[in-house]
């Protein structure tokens, strides 16, 4: 059983995709109506990210994280979500078609996570005091299983000590590339009226922090200072092939969003999962058995974010 949808609802629940995080704020999708009561999510070819993304995977993410939005926007509205990932195996670009189905009472979690789409922003700045629980870094650790996925928190000095030397090591090749420079430069420091794309706001990251090591302000911003007491997890799934890059994706969103509701700053950690030998090395230090999708910075906020703009739905 299907339930056709309002005007009103099908606008919302594109809204609520189109909130999604992406790399460099690209928006890599297109996300339309299909039908009265459907709706499908697909890869647009035109905003890759070929020096950054080769092979698409981080944006199957953001894809999967746009899912993730729209699910829970139908949610909601107390309707179930029938969902097909894949759905058509001739086209690469076709990722989900998902479909309100009949009613279903919202559970509070799910509505909390609905509510939080519209405040979840990257935050960029120094964390505030404090620390993410051991009870919160579970939940969000439930939050990813949720979806199939992985949270694998790096806690003891040893693992903060390698991962941060892959994220250095990482940086500093793609600072080598001029074609990686080139793109993100066109892809960060935009000016105001801009529809996609980081805007040149906020601060600088110091020099000496080992988990911000891009100026994405385009170097607008005052510099910030450091902040080395940051929780750091990695999201990973049990393979690497398209449909875990879709799971992981939504994966990302719920765990994103988790962290909103409970009051929690979130930003990307993205050089060692974007450089193939430091994400290779990366999947070694998580034992090998998991391949790492995306590291994320999370921490209590201190000061506002920046939004980042987007594109009109």
């Amino acid at each position: 059983m299907t339930t056709a949808l309002s005007p009103q609802a099908v606008r919302d629940v594109l809204a609520a995709g189109a909130r999604a995080p992406s790399g460099h704020n690209t928006q890599p999708w297109i996300l339309r109506a299909d039908g009265p009561d459907g709706f499908e999510v697909r890869g647009d070819p035109d905003r890759t990210l070929p020096v950054t993304d080769p092979d698409h995977r981080a944006l199957r993410l953001a894809c999967g994280a746009a899912l993730a939005g729209m699910r829970l926007a139908l949610r909601a509205r107390e309707l179930r979500t029938h969902v097909r990932l894949l759905p058509d195996p001739e086209d690469p670009w076709s990722f989900a078609r998902l479909r309100a189905g009949s009613p279903l009472p919202c559970s509070p979690a799910e509505r909390a996570l609905a509510a939080a789409i519209g405040h979840r922003h990257s935050h960029r700045r120094a964390f505030g005091e404090g620390e993410v629980r051991p009870g919160l870094r579970a939940e969000l650790r439930r939050a990813a299983e949720a979806e199939r996925s992985w949270l694998y928190w790096i806690e003891t000095p040893v693992e903060r000590d390698a991962v941060a030397g892959l994220v250095a090591e990482a940086a500093h090749a793609q600072d080598a590339d001029p074609a990686w420079r080139a793109e993100q430069e066109a892809w960060t420091g935009r000016g105001e009226g801009a529809l996609d794309g980081v805007p040149a706001a906020g601060p600088r990251p110091p020099r000496d922090d080992p988990w911000r090591v891009r100026d994405l302000t385009g170097g607008a911003g005052d510099p910030d200072r450091p902040d080395r007491h940051a929780a750091i997890g990695v999201l990973a799934t049990a393979h690497d092939l398209p449909l875990a890059h879709l799971q992981a994706g939504q994966a990302l969103q719920r765990v994103l969003l988790t962290a909103t509701v409970h009051g929690l700053g979130a930003s990307f950690v993205a050089p060692p999962v974007e450089v193939p030998s430091t994400r290779a090395a990366l999947r070694v230090l998580l034992g090998g058995a998991l391949w790492p999708q995306a590291v994320l910075r999370l921490g209590p906020k201190a000061g506002d974010d920046v939004p980042s703009p987007r594109r009109p739905v």
